[in-house]
């Protein structure tokens, strides 16, 4: 063999190294954590919904003085729009209303534009499957609030009559709120408050006994957002 020929291989060998310590740890890991999160996705987007949906319902009642007659309508529109719209669409792959489409409309009619938020795609240690998922799961629960709090606007346009400067209000009052980043133990605290609403009637009194068992399901009960992630997926993350 010759000696340039030595060299080259010598060359390629460093390469393959550099390859195997750098790359394919990261690829794996990426890989890994997709997997994870396709695995729990569902339940990530449940354990937010169980923090935005009574964080919506105390926002009616803190900042517009709605009674639990009126939380119930306005819940009981969301679920049906959610069923009816967004997941039939899902079910039989095709598309009825979309996400963006109801920001189009809230922008046309009530001079509302969509603000995305933003999430850190950049993994603290690339070769760390830990890393990429909590990314992936941050990312899908940005992608929830967005969802909810569309549909939640568009509702209180189209049913209540809301216009540019209510809506505003309801929006700045859950920006304030936070319901991704708050204690658990203020999402429970929220939702005590709004089941003690006075009703005409025990069918109209507000009740969050799903989501309650959600998350006592999940063991998520006096747990920060992030720490609540973790806990929405941990069997599948114990090992990793």
């Amino acid at each position: 063999m010759s000696a340039a020929r030595k060299k080259r291989r010598a060359k390629e060998k460093a390469v393959d190294k550099v390859i195997k310590k750098t790359v394919v740890p990261v690829a794996k890991a990426k890989a890994a954590a997709q997997m994870l999160f396709k695995m729990n996705e569902g339940r990530i987007k449940r354990y937010c919904e169980c923090r935005v949906l009574p964080t919506i319902a105390f926002t009616m009642h803190r900042r517009f003085g709605w009674g639990a007659k009126k939380i119930g309508r306005m819940a009981l529109k969301i679920e049906w729009f959610i069923k009816e719209y967004i997941e039939a669409g899902i079910k039989a792959k095709r598309v009825y209303i979309t996400v963006p489409w109801l920001w189009d409309g809230l922008n046309e009619e009530c001079k509302i534009n969509y603000i995305p938020r933003e999430v850190n795609q950049e993994p603290k240690d690339e070769s760390d499957c830990r890393s990429w998922l909590d990314i992936h799961a941050k990312q899908c629960s940005i992608n929830c609030l967005d969802y909810l709090e569309c549909i939640w606007l568009w509702i209180l346009h189209t049913e209540f009559g809301f216009g540019h400067k209510r809506i505003l209000q309801a929006r700045e009052e859950i920006s304030k709120i936070n319901p991704l980043e708050i204690p658990i133990k203020m999402i429970y605290h929220m939702m005590d408050i709004v089941e003690k609403l006075k009703a005409a009637t025990e069918e109209e009194k507000i009740r969050f006994t799903t989501l309650r068992e959600d998350l006592e399901k999940m063991d998520i009960t006096h747990n920060g957002f992030e720490e609540g992630l973790v806990l929405a997926f941990k069997k599948q993350r114990k090992g990793i």
